[in-house]
């Protein structure tokens, strides 16, 4: 029976911004009565709830900031407050909202119900804002997310672009990734995708895309801005600041992730999994997400469409996986050298330096503009180093400064001779 009402998950780590989230994500609902929380509030010794103390609304899962094992086992806790509501949102405990935010997702996720779509799983990266200078400061375009490459530990990267025809566009658009800090979709993905407690950060996203389409859920993302995000966060508390033996937690994630993707690889998947409960469905393959993403993880790369952040599915689906592989850009990695040769002595005159990679041809694969700390770290280091996917090794190598003047200096560039793969 249908309830209308969205369970709200929100991990929290020792976060200032958890109870103006609070506020702004009540005073800005169409409907206040229809929502419920559900809360891990790992709590500093002065963090408070407010007004929502005692709140029935409210669900809280309690514990001392130092007792917290990471932000998967965080949203773990969140979804045990679950109560059979029929629409979940998960979020971080640093957002602000737009007017009406929850009868605009629920009129997208039935209207993607009425086209076809059983589980839509609205999601994505979400436009920043800024507690410093709010709401002045709040971007206005939606993001859609980018492949960013394969780290060597084994979780792919993506990365937010805007979505610069969105005021032309009438739905959400088919997604490849999943955001951990925007997810709307049905209740009952608290029971049947469970987060892993297990993960420690890095490779969450990763794990819940792979995890939510194995079990039949459409990713999308939402093309009207309804939420903002507080990104950096850079003098906040992070549990890896303030926990040293963090990186033992992460190296036994980075364990669990390889072997989540490697059961699926190999069709064990369901009551089979030694992750059970957090293994993957059986509803979609493993070859299936590749295709669908247009990733690769044996050989590390990726399609120009899911480079370029384009909607899924692949166009012109191969008919063999052959055919598949071919388009596959495979990774590079380039050491270009910061050098007297190629820098004055002085950095102070610049605004930035271009360091980039081009084919053969002389088309640009890649480009970074360094600047500042990034700059001068890189002239410490004698080089920086551009990580690329590309269908064939990059030929040259370019360092181009841009003058404080506003002209360009002296650009120098050469030939690649090795290449570390």
């Amino acid at each position: 029976m249908s309830n209308g009402l969205i369970f709200i998950q929100i991990a929290a780590y020792r976060d200032p911004e958890l109870l103006p989230t609070l506020r702004d994500c009540v005073a800005q609902a169409s409907n206040a009565g229809r929502l419920r929380f559900g809360i891990c509030w790992q709590r500093g010794a002065d963090d408070t709830l407010g007004e929502f103390t005692g709140d029935e609304r409210v669900r809280v899962f309690e514990v001392p900031a130092e007792r917290s094992r990471g932000a998967c086992w965080a949203r773990q806790q969140t979804q045990a407050l679950f109560r059979e509501e029929d629409y979940t949102l998960q979020l971080d405990s640093h957002h602000r909202f737009a007017p009406g935010w929850d009868e605009q997702l629920v009129r997208m996720m039935e209207d993607l119900r009425a086209r076809g779509h059983a589980k839509p799983l609205i999601t994505s990266y979400v436009p920043v804002y800024n507690p410093a200078n709010d709401p002045a400061g709040r971007e206005q375009q939606p993001l859609r997310l980018r492949f960013d490459g394969f780290s060597h530990c084994g979780p792919f990267a993506v990365m937010p672009e805007t979505m610069d025809e969105y005021k032309s566009q009438t739905e959400p658009e088919p997604a490849r990734f999943f955001s951990g800090h925007f997810a709307f979709t049905v209740g009952e993905f608290c029971r049947e995708v469970p987060y892993d407690p297990h993960l420690y950060f890095f490779g969450e996203e990763p794990a819940m895309a792979m995890r939510a389409f194995s079990h039949g859920y459409d990713l999308f993302h939402p093309h009207r801005v309804l939420v903002w995000h507080h990104y950096g966060r850079d003098n906040s508390p992070k549990h890896w600041a303030d926990h040293r033996r963090w990186h033992f937690r992460n190296e036994l994630s980075m364990d669990r992730f390889r072997r989540l993707v490697g059961e699926w690889l190999h069709g064990i998947v369901g009551a089979e999994s030694s992750l059970r409960p957090f293994g993957m469905g059986a509803v979609r393959s493993f070859r299936d997400f590749e295709l669908y993403a247009g990733v690769s993880f044996d050989l590390l790369g990726a399609t120009r469409h899911a480079m370029k952040a384009q909607p899924p599915p692949e166009p012109d689906l191969p008919v063999s996986l052959e055919t598949w592989r071919s388009r596959i850009l495979l990774p590079y990695e380039v050491l270009v050298p910061l050098s007297k040769e190629e820098l004055a002595d002085s950095l102070e005159q610049y605004e930035f330096v271009f360091v980039g990679a081009h084919s053969k041809h002389h088309d640009e694969l890649i480009r970074h503009d360094l600047r500042g700390d990034d700059l001068e770290r890189a002239v410490q280091e004698g080089g920086y180093r551009l990580r690329l996917l590309a269908a064939a090794p990059p030929a040259s190598w370019t360092v181009w400064p841009y003058l404080r003047d506003g002209t360009w200096g002296v650009k120098s560039t050469r030939p690649i001779k090795e290449l570390p793969r």
